[in-house]
Parts: structure tokens; sequence; C-alpha cells
């Protein structure tokens, strides 16, 4: 062999251990990289489960706050039906009690002929409309107000749970 030879193969051997070195050397630094990712991986894989854990827990909680909310609402609803009951009672009552006043507690029950005349403020505060003679018997001379004002009755309802 020529030295030529010898020294292309010594080169070349030495090339083929500093690649077989680099990649072992590579290899170590490689798996020691790869156990510190797989760490941090674990470590977000704990923190998301309790995440996930935490979001269970609270879905969970409004669910039954949820179902409070609609039982309360339910029962809220059924107070106010029990209510109109009452109250449509108490229309009734009252219409048997004094038929001719049927009408006239609440804005939509009254109609035209029970409705009480309305006289215009503006003209009978004037002096010139007024009678000369005073005679009527009313507080200021003129007509007095038919009917004496009721109170209206009120009822006290007992419901469930002290509300």
């Amino acid at each position: 062999m020529v030295t030529g030879q010898i020294v292309a193969i010594v080169v070349l051997v030495a090339i083929v251990v500093l690649v077989v070195v680099g990649l072992a050397v590579f290899r170590r630094r490689s798996s020691a990289q790869r156990r510190l990712e797989a760490t941090q991986h674990r470590r977000e894989a704990e923190i998301r489960a309790a995440s996930a854990e935490r979001l269970d827990a609270e879905a969970a909680q409004r669910a039954s706050r949820a179902r409070g909310d609609e039982a309360q609402a339910r029962e809220l609803a059924a107070m106010a039906e029990q209510d109109r009951e009452v109250a449509a009672a108490r229309r009734a009552q009252a219409d048997h009690l004094d038929p001719d006043n049927g009408n006239r507690g609440r804005a939509e029950d009254r109609s035209p002929e029970h409705a009480a005349p309305v006289a215009d403020a503006a003209q009978a505060d004037r002096p010139s409309d007024r009678p000369a003679d005073r005679s009527g018997s009313g507080p200021t001379g003129g007509p007095a107000v038919v009917g004496e004002p009721v109170e209206p009755q009120r009822t006290v309802i007992e419901r469930p749970g002290g509300c």
C-alpha cells in the first residue's frame, strides 16, 4: 500500500469514529432531553386534569343551582296563580256583597255605565260658574259627593317557606 492510501484509510476510520462518538453523545443528550420533556408533559397533564376536575365541580354546582332556581321559579309561579285565584274569589265575593259597585276597583274592569261622572276641574273652580247662593250641600256650595269611600279589604296569605 502506498502511503497516501494508508493516510486516507486512517482519516476515514477517524471520521467514522468521530461520527459514532458524536451519535452516542447526541443520543445521551437526546434521552435526557426526552426525559425532561416527558416530565414537563406529565406536569402539564396533571394541571389540566385538576382544571378539568374543578370545571366539572363548577358545572355540577351550577346545574344544582339552576335546578334550585327552577324549583323556586315554579314555586313563585304557583304562588302567583294562588294570588290570582284569591283575587278572583275576593272580587266575586265583593260583587256578591255589593253588586251595584261591582266593577269600580280595577281600571280594566270599569265600563262606561259603572264609571263615576268626571267634572271638569277647571270649569268648577271658576267663580263665574259657581252658584251665587251657595245653597248646595257640598263644602263649596256645589254638588255633594255621592257614596262613602270604601276601604279595601286586606288579606294576609300564609305562604310556604315564610315568604
